[in-house]
This record gives C-alpha cells, structure tokens and sequence, in this order.
C-alpha cells in the first residue's frame, strides 16, 4: 500500500476508534509511533497496526495476501471489460481464479451487451463454467470477490497477541516520543483475514503498552488499560 494512503487509512481507524470511546482526539500524523493524539486531559502516542487471523510470514499475513491477489485478478478484468467498451458495473464474483475463469468472466459481460440495459437494472446471475456472477449495472463501478467475504469469525486472541508482541518490540523507541504509548488493533470483518472477535472475558498481555484498543472494524471497540501493577 502507498505510504501516504496507509496513513490516511490509519488516521481514519484512529478517528473511528476515538467516536467508538466516546472522546475527541487530535491526531498530529508522525512516524513512529504514528500519531501524537490529544483531547482535553489527556496526551499519548499512538501506533496503529492490523492484525489478521492464520498465518503469517515474513512477508506478511497469509489470508491478506491471497485477499490482495485476487483484488487484482478482479481488477485485471474489470480493466479489460472496460476498455473493450463495456459500461459501470457492480459485480459479486464467486469461484475459480485463474486465466481460463477471467476470460470466462469477461466474455460473458461481453456477449450480455450490458450498455443496452438501463442504469441500475439488476441482471440474473451469470452461471458460468468456473463460477457465479452476480452483476447490475451502476456509475458507481465495484467488482468484489464474494469467496473473500464470507468467512467464519475466529475468537483466538492469540493473533491480537501477535500483533501486541511484534509492536512491543519497538516500545523504547516510541516511549522517546511520549512517555503514554498505546497500540490501536484494527481486525477489518470485512474481509476473511480480519474476521476477528474476543470472547467476553479475554484479557492479552499488553507488554509495557499503557493501554491497547482492540477495533473489530466497524463494528466494536475493547480497550485494555494497563495496571498500576504493570505500569511499575
């Protein structure tokens, strides 16, 4: 992701984050940690991060990846309907992903001759060798894979810990920011990957961090303070 659209998502996380408490933060963006944030008693730096349910490697979170990889063989897709002429659409697309599936795809918006239907007529759904379509036509063009969508919820705070811990390695290096360091998790539902929920009475281990908040994007928020105990 580019560096200047990573912040702006992050900034935009922080800010939801901060309505979900119930506060008004101010956010001035930095680099590490990310933002200094102030409201009116209080002042702390904040490092925003994903976490992600599977695995997860040098390179990054598995389940992302496979996410992201898709998002661009859509992409590819759209781009050529596109450029052969055809017209705004919002397609739900579910099954194979390979080349013989996108030709597949493409022909058969093709041959459909969408620029004939009128604006926002919702069509049958595309039953295709490889798999379903589901399309209508739209000024407001979205394709999305649905196989991406529809995943089950995992309640392991173990891949909140993951991401604490990796985070807690650069404690030090933010405390010289700010002595109030806290860390905001965001897990987006949206997606399979983030597809992330803690069970009621789960508490992580927030490694230093004077507070973390755990965001299961967009629906709730679950802040962890830390103790005096574990502030000493």
């Amino acid at each position: 992701m580019p560096r200047q659209l990573k912040k702006h998502k992050e900034q935009s996380e922080a800010f939801q984050a901060s309505l979900k408490l119930g506060e008004e933060w101010t956010l001035e963006p930095r680099e590490s940690p990310d933002f200094i944030v102030t409201s009116a008693e209080q002042r702390f730096g904040l490092e925003v991060t994903d976490a992600y349910i599977g695995p997860k490697t040098k390179k990054g979170a598995v389940e992302r990846a496979k996410e992201s990889a898709n998002h661009k063989w859509l992409t590819a897709i759209r781009r050529r309907y596109e450029a052969a002429g055809g017209v705004g659409l919002h397609v739900r697309y579910h099954g194979a992903v390979d080349k013989a599936a996108a030709d597949e795809l493409l022909q058969a918006l093709l041959d459909a001759r969408l620029e004939t239907v009128s604006q926002f007529a919702r069509l049958d759904r595309f039953e295709l060798t490889h798999g379903k379509a589901y399309v209508h036509t739209t000024p407001n063009v979205y394709w999305m894979m649905l196989d991406d969508r529809v995943g089950w919820v995992s309640q392991d705070g173990g891949y909140l810990q993951r991401e604490i811990d990796l985070k807690a390695k650069k404690l030090a290096k933010y405390r010289a920011v700010c002595a109030d360091i806290r860390l905001l998790v965001v897990a987006n539902r949206i997606y399979n990957s983030g597809k992330l929920q803690l069970e009621d009475d789960f508490r992580p281990d927030l490694r230093g961090f004077d507070a973390v908040y755990f965001f299961s994007y967009p629906s709730s928020l679950t802040a962890f303070y830390a103790s005096d105990e574990e502030r000493a």
